[in-house]
């Protein structure tokens, strides 16, 4: 049997210079070993393509990202003076695996939004907001278990990001619908349009990707969008010239 050996890719930093009134400033971007340098726009598309599951240079405006409008697309927005909490909390997690899913998201979209505030970006405190929202006696014990382990943990070493996804691991694994990735992908295979309901289509075919931790762009993914598709769309769809992806054949 052979083996192939994959090489990371070492991320390091370099700097532009940005010409301003007052002389010159210096803006972090990323180089590759490959020489080549990752603009800021690039940065952020590779990371939306990675969260959705796209393959790399999918997506709209192709590797290199949309084309901004307006104002500087790359002057770095500052962080605000006064900072106050914003959004709403979560609803209470009372230990159903079917919420499971949707209450750490709302979490973390809560979080992310007060990320300015203070004590925001303190992995500690956001454990310990989590272990609030969490009530009931399905999840007390563990939430009661988790909470002694942060206890004794201290927050001169050890409140780093690691603890945080650590947490979020063991949560997913304690709570999170472990039949619900089969259930999607089961789901998906026999997912059919209905007519005229295309973007409906679209829309729960690419749902049922995200929810089966499939890779929209590869050829299965691709094969499995025109499977359901109408007779007469499909014909269309495989007219010449082909689309060479799905971005392509959804469009």
């Amino acid at each position: 049997m052979s083996t192939t050996t994959i090489q990371p890719t070492i991320t390091m930093q370099a700097t532009t210079t940005t010409a301003t009134t007052s002389g010159t400033t210096a803006t972090p971007v990323a180089a590759t070993t490959t020489g080549t340098i990752a603009t800021p726009t690039q940065r952020i598309t590779t990371a939306i393509n990675k969260a959705l599951r796209r393959n790399p240079g999918s997506g709209p405006g192709g590797p290199e990202g949309p084309v901004a409008q307006g104002a500087n697309p790359l002057a770095v927005v500052p962080q605000a003076a006064d900072v106050h909490l914003m959004g709403s909390l979560p609803a209470i997690f009372s230990g159903n695996r079917a919420e499971a899913e949707h209450f750490i998201n709302g979490v973390q979209a809560y979080i992310q939004l007060n990320r300015e505030v203070p004590g925001f970006t303190s992995p500690m405190k956001k454990i310990a907001l989590v272990l609030t929202l969490m009530q009931g006696d399905k999840v007390a014990d563990w939430a009661n278990d988790m909470g002694q382990a942060l206890d004794e943990l201290d927050p001169a070493t050890d409140n780093i990001p690691a603890l945080w996804t650590t947490f979020l691991e063991e949560f997913r694994e304690q709570y999170l619908d472990t039949q619900a990735a089969d259930q999607a992908r089961t789901e998906l295979e026999n997912l059919t349009m209905k007519m005229p309901y295309i973007d409906e289509y679209i829309s729960k075919f690419e749902d049922l990707c995200h929810k089966s931790n499939y890779m929209t762009g590869n050829a299965e993914v691709t094969y499995m969008f025109l499977k359901g598709l109408l007779k007469s769309l499909l014909e269309d769809v495989l007219k010449a010239p082909q689309a060479v992806d799905y971005p392509a054949t959804k469009e």
